[in-house]
C-alpha cells in the first residue's frame, strides 16, 4: 500500500497539493473515481485517473513518469481516443530517464499528449472549464 497524504489520503503530496489548488478555484474533481480498461496483449489492465472532471475527461497529476507509465498513457490514449486526459506535471522538464535528452513535456508533444506544469494554473483551469462547458 502506497502511504497517503494530506486529509484526502491522496497517493502523492502533488495530488493534495492539486486538490487545494482546485478547491481555491472553486472545483470539486473526484479523485479516482473512474477507470478506463486497456490491453497489454494477452492481458486486460484497468487505468484509474487521479481526476474525473466529467466522463471522457480527466486529468492526471505527475510527479515522476517512469517507463511504465509512459507505456500506460500511450496503451490508453490509443484504446480511448475519445477520452481527453491532461496531464500535469510537478516538474515537466524532469528527463524521462537519468542522461536522456528527452524530458517528460517533450515526450508528451512527440505522442501528442496534452500535458502543463502544475504551477501553469491557468492551463489546467483552461482544460477543467472547457470539459465543465
Amino acid at each position: 500500500m502506497k502511504p497517503r497524504y494530506g486529509k484526502w489520503k491522496h497517493r502523492s503530496g502533488l495530488e493534495t497539493k492539486f486538490k487545494t489548488a482546485t478547491l481555491e478555484k472553486g472545483y470539486n474533481l473526484g479523485y479516482e473515481t473512474s477507470s478506463l480498461s486497456f490491453t497489454t496483449r494477452p492481458e486486460t489492465h484497468k487505468y484509474t485517473p487521479d481526476w474525473t472532471i466529467k466522463d471522457g475527461w480527466y486529468i492526471e497529476t505527475k510527479g515522476y513518469l517512469d517507463l511504465d507509465g509512459r507505456k500506460k498513457l500511450l496503451y490508453v490514449k490509443e484504446q480511448h481516443p475519445e477520452a481527453r486526459i491532461l496531464v500535469v506535471f510537478q516538474r515537466p522538464t524532469n528527463p524521462i530517464y537519468k542522461g536522456s535528452p528527452t524530458d517528460y513535456g517533450k515526450w508528451c508533444d512527440k505522442n501528442k499528449i496534452e500535458w502543463c506544469a502544475f504551477g501553469e494554473v491557468e492551463k489546467w483551469e483552461a482544460f477543467i472549464k472547457e470539459a465543465l462547458t
